[in-house]
């Protein structure tokens, strides 16, 4: 009907006003948080309606922004995740350097603020979700996803060293820096003649132990 009041139309003429003119767009008054568009009241009462929201879903395993699809390992199920990816990119098309390095400061120092909260609640300092164990500061998942990245990140380093190690024996190379080997040993002569004042302190300390 012609005559029908349009309430989304209305809506929008009264934020793009109050917009335009500088005040809060969602209560009206004098706007005191630029450059956001919400004065200080609202954006908390927001932020606390937001929270309440987020924590049902999570409690509820849905995904934390529409609350259709149910989660298991994941906040966000992948059509949310993907919308955020792409309008954070273009936002960051738009920043100049200083913007960036901004955006990453402040998101450091969040992130710090976060877990410093954890562990003074006792909360696991990398996932800070679960109770850490008592004494350390991860919860049991995560003291075992470390402790088998640590392992991995071991046996890496070994093979890499072990391979390092019989590539330069087999090109005559000092073992411990690359350089040519002094002839007849495994090292190059700066190596060589660490390793043999070494030899020589270690012997005048067993002598003077031994009186």
């Amino acid at each position: 009907m012609s005559g029908e009041f349009d309430k989304k139309a209305y809506s929008k003429k009264v934020y793009d006003s109050r917009k335009e003119i500088g005040l809060c767009t969602r209560c009206g008054k004098e706007n005191d948080n630029f450059p956001l568009l919400t004065c200080k009241n609202c954006s908390e009462k927001r932020k606390h309606q937001r929270q309440q929201v987020k924590n049902y879903y999570e409690n509820h395993g849905l995904c934390n922004i529409c609350g259709k699809e149910k989660m298991e390992n994941s906040k966000f199920c992948f059509r949310c995740w993907e919308t955020m990816y792409d309008a954070k990119q273009k936002r960051r098309e738009k920043m100049t350097a200083e913007e960036k390095e901004s955006e990453r400061v402040k998101a450091n120092s969040r992130n710090r603020e976060r877990k410093k909260k954890a562990l003074e609640n006792g909360i696991c300092y990398y996932c800070l979700k679960r109770k850490a164990l008592e004494g350390r500061r991860e919860c049991l998942d995560c003291l075992a996803k470390i402790q088998k990245e640590s392992a991995r990140r071991m046996q890496e380093k070994k093979v890499i060293r072990d391979n390092k190690r019989e590539y330069r024996l087999k090109n005559n190379l000092c073992t411990r820096c690359g350089e040519s080997a002094k002839e007849g040993y495994k090292v190059c002569e700066r190596h060589y003649l660490i390793s043999f004042e070494n030899q020589k302190k270690v012997k005048r300390g067993k002598e003077k132990t031994n009186g």
